[in-house]
């Protein structure tokens, strides 16, 4: 990571794992690119309108919270980023953070990273603004995507996660099993990391080392995506420390699904997006042990729209494996009746 301005010169810090939305952080960052050229402060109005930064919230190790200016940038833009730091110095970068604190978010650093992808968007454009450049072929279609981020040693293991997470509701895309032969494997890696939901971590030891894991995980950060940190052999590190990790030291990992399923319900960045996979998932059912998983979680959802309780109720009557499995059809029933849709129930 390349620290561009710290205040107080303390660069040790990590993020909280959610950013300010793309929408007000654009029009924060606009704002304060717009002071900056009537201050003449046009260097650093120019990083600002190059670079794609967004607002984190962070922590140091006495546990003060603060705001990050934070931005996954490719290769080529971060070397210019960094010789510019080492022919300016940290001027331009502290006129920036001290003009965005003007605007109420206490800035105190400003760092970029390292990014697969090789062009951002700029601000005044969403984070989410980016799109694929053809339709993935391999998420299912209706499910939630998660990437599953992980080096080549647990391969095997990463495979029956995929595996598993299907039967949640959950497409996973893992690089070696998703690949096809005739594709260039960096292309489809970047396909998916520009059209996924969420990232998953698997964090074993050898994760740092990895040439593209810790990239992965910077372009997750950037895109304003949620990074799930799966501790198997290593604490999370780096913008992920803070954020909860699910253990997965010395099980299967295929017996983490259920808590990846639950982790995506909880956070508020996710579950609306997963809730809706789920309820369309339950219509897709391939068997009855998948139906009750997928039951087992809509009943963990803490909010179901009309559309939503209303694909429920179709799932009863047009898929058998839901309308025979048992006790599910009434479960289903009394979930659509507590979110206050009677009189979609038969």
């Amino acid at each position: 990571m390349l620290h561009l301005y710290s205040s107080g010169g303390a660069s040790d810090f990590a993020l909280d794992g959610e950013a300010l939305h793309p929408d007000e952080a654009s029009q924060v960052l606009e704002a304060v690119a717009r002071l900056l050229e009537r201050r003449d402060q046009q260097e650093a109005a120019q990083i600002l309108r190059d670079v794609p930064f967004v607002i984190y919230r962070g922590h140091n190790t006495f546990n003060d919270s603060f705001d990050v200016l934070f931005a996954s940038v490719d290769m080529d833009e971060y070397e210019r980023l960094r010789e510019f730091r080492e022919s300016r110095g940290r001027a331009p970068f502290q006129d920036i953070a001290n003009t965005v604190s003007e605007l109420g978010h206490g800035v105190r650093h400003v760092a970029v990273d390292l990014t697969l992808q090789p062009t951002s968007p700029r601000v005044g454009q969403p984070s989410d603004s980016i799109r694929p450049k053809r339709e993935p072929t391999f998420w299912t279609a209706r499910h939630f995507r998660l990437f599953l981020s992980h080096c080549s040693s647990i391969k095997a293991p990463a495979a029956a996660l995929q595996a598993a997470l299907h039967a949640h509701g959950i497409s996973a895309f893992v690089a070696h099993a998703d690949i096809e032969p005739t594709r260039e494997w960096e292309e489809e890696i970047q396909l998916a990391l520009e059209s996924m939901d969420c990232l998953a971590a698997l964090l074993t030891k050898d994760f740092p080392s990895s040439l593209w894991c810790d990239q992965e995980v910077g372009v997750a950060l950037g895109r304003g995506c949620l990074v799930l940190p799966i501790k198997i052999d290593l604490d999370p590190y780096g913008f992920i420390a803070r954020t909860q990790a699910i253990t997965a030291a010395g099980v299967p990992l295929q017996t983490i699904a259920m808590p990846i399923a639950r982790a995506l319900l909880l956070h508020r960045a996710t579950a609306p997006k997963y809730t809706s996979c789920l309820a369309d998932a339950l219509g897709y059912s391939e068997s009855f042990s998948m139906a009750k998983v997928l039951t087992s979680l809509l009943e963990q959802c803490s909010t179901l729209s009309r559309a939503e309780a209303g694909r429920l109720i179709e799932a009863i009557e047009s898929n058998s494996q839901v309308h025979a499995a048992y006790g599910v059809p009434s479960r289903i029933q009394a979930l659509v009746r507590k979110h206050g849709c009677l009189d979609l129930v038969p």
